[in-house]
């Protein structure tokens, strides 16, 4: 009875700390992924220029570097098998790197668009190439480490939820914040907190 009894709680039950991992960085992650995701083209067209090809670029190599990152970041934390430091310490990264957008040139004049395209376009794969390592590489590889065939779908179903939180929040709590009447320093506020996230959480 002893025996069965331990076995059961292993295969079944996670720990509190092992839930607060999977829920905390599974929002914080969906959080940051929203901001890529919807509001770096918004900030494209809204700041630096409503050209097409300048958000076209921006999706485009976003999209490369971060399936790149995610097949090399997998292989790097597979042979290193420090899957939570590159969770950790990539949340950490992946804020700053988002909260660097408040730093760009806003409006820029004529003949300055190019240039502020091309930094946009490439923080926004250097943010890509970070979140995919923490996120999607490894936070994703760690949730199937921990988990198995008798709790998997329970935390799946879970995840599968969490990106309605994150936009909830971003879109409830920020959004005004980044709309077509939105200053320059209410878009530098909004990068910064959203930068915040995932630091603090990592």
């Amino acid at each position: 009875v002893f025996f069965m009894s331990d076995k059961s709680k292993k295969v079944g039950a996670l720990s509190a700390r092992t839930w607060t991992s999977i829920l905390l960085f599974g929002l914080i992650g969906q959080i940051a992924w929203v901001v890529e995701n919807m509001y770096f083209s918004r900030f494209m067209q809204n700041e630096i220029t409503k050209a097409p090809y300048a958000t076209t670029l921006l999706v485009a190599f976003s999209a490369i570097f971060a399936t790149l990152a995610t097949l090399i970041g997998g292989a790097l934390s597979d042979r290193t098998g420090k899957r939570k430091v590159f969770i950790c310490w990539g949340y950490v990264v992946w804020g700053f790197t988002i909260a660097a957008f408040s730093l760009v040139p806003m409006q820029p004049s004529a003949d300055k668009v190019l240039p502020m395209v091309i930094l946009v376009v490439a923080m926004d794969c250097i943010m890509s190439v970070i979140g995919s390592i923490s996120n999607d590489a490894s936070y994703n590889t760690w949730i199937t480490d921990v988990t198995n065939t008798a709790n998997r779908a329970r935390v799946d179903t879970i995840l599968a939820v969490i990106p309605l939180f994150a936009m909830a929040i971003v879109f409830g709590g920020f959004d005004s914040m980044t709309n077509s009447s939105a200053t320059v320093e209410s878009w530098q506020k909004f990068f910064i907190i959203m930068g915040i996230m995932p630091t603090v959480g990592g």
